[in-house]
């Protein structure tokens, strides 16, 4: 009877190693189509300082021996200066894919040589596990808490790191199901900050995310019900606000903000989304449209409503 108890909690101990392990792939949600948005904060006494949005975008899948890479877009939008944030993981044209077996994160080419992969990082790594940085030889990566970490309304697991042996600085930090939330870096003569302000992870909003698509989160408290608001102003010229609130995600249910002309002809789509719970704002321009009777009409899940506005030019 011993021998089977034992058994028993070898196998539940293994099976929780190994379900921990094979989970750890989340830290980093790799997809086509997939954006971050990152603001930037960028000051130096020699420099100048700058300040700014990055966004982050899974483009492509590319196949190098067999294995799945995600090439990465990047485009900044500076609200001050010119200088940006070195990131972790994302600059632009790079290569990057997560091993879901070991939770390595690798990318192609990384250190510049040619047709070869380097781990970037370990998301399976626990606190003071380090390993050695492949284009700074002498520095290592070392993991310094796995800490739960508050994000967009979720609690989430997360892991950070950081470096030693240069005379810069950096850290950065996972959360699971939604990448690097935060990452810093400097040296004398800088200093650099970089934290997510939203993002669209497998088609699903999260945060602000006004600089992704135009729809602006107000608030990421859960309302008691669907609701369309009377945009404001109206009428307008050339541009109007529409505001709406999502009590619940749903996970194949999109959510649709359309309008339409007085004949019911839709004239442009301004959401096509699932979207998370919380209140949304989305701005329409039209100034490319004649004058006239609009309507406006919110459809999700089993929700429907319409409401008039008027455009005069």
């Amino acid at each position: 009877m011993k021998n089977y108890l034992s058994l028993f909690v070898i196998l539940i101990f293994l099976q929780n190693i190994f379900s921990q392990n094979t989970s750890n792939h989340r830290f980093l949600p790799l997809s086509v189509g997939n954006v971050w948005v990152y603001q930037f904060q960028y000051t130096s006494t020699y420099y100048g300082n700058s300040s700014g949005y990055q966004i982050i975008k899974a483009t492509q899948e590319i196949i190098h021996n067999s294995k799945t890479y995600y090439a990465i877009g990047v485009t900044t939008i500076f609200s001050q200066g010119t200088n940006v944030c070195g990131h972790r993981l994302f600059g632009n044209g790079r290569q990057i894919r997560v091993d879901s077996l070991s939770g390595k994160v690798y990318g192609w080419e990384f250190c510049w040589q040619d047709s070869m992969e380097y781990m970037i990082d370990s998301l399976n790594a626990k606190p003071n596990d380090s390993v050695s940085m492949c284009f700074y030889p002498g520095t290592r990566i070392i993991c310094y808490d796995t800490l739960s970490q508050n994000i967009f309304q979720f609690t989430k697991q997360s892991v950070s790191f950081t470096i030693t042996g240069v005379e810069s600085h950096a850290n950065w930090r996972y959360v699971k199901d939604f990448g690097i939330i935060h990452s810093g870096e400097g040296n004398p003569f800088y200093n650099c900050t970089s934290t997510l302000k939203g993002c669209v992870i497998n088609n699903i909003l999260y945060g602000d995310t006004n600089t992704v698509i135009g729809i602006q989160t107000i608030s990421n408290e859960i309302p008691n019900s669907f609701s369309l608001s009377q945009n404001y102003p109206n009428p307008f010229n050339p541009s109007t606000k529409i505001r709406f609130a999502i009590p619940y995600a749903s996970s194949v249910a999109q959510t649709f903000l359309s309008v339409h002309d007085i004949l019911g002809r839709e004239v442009t789509t301004l959401v096509n989304q699932q979207l998370s719970p919380g209140t949304y704002e989305v701005e329409w321009d039209a100034s490319n449209y004649p004058s006239g009777l609009y309507f406006y009409k919110l459809t999700s899940s089993d929700f429907t409503e319409t409401k008039r506005m008027i455009l005069i030019k």
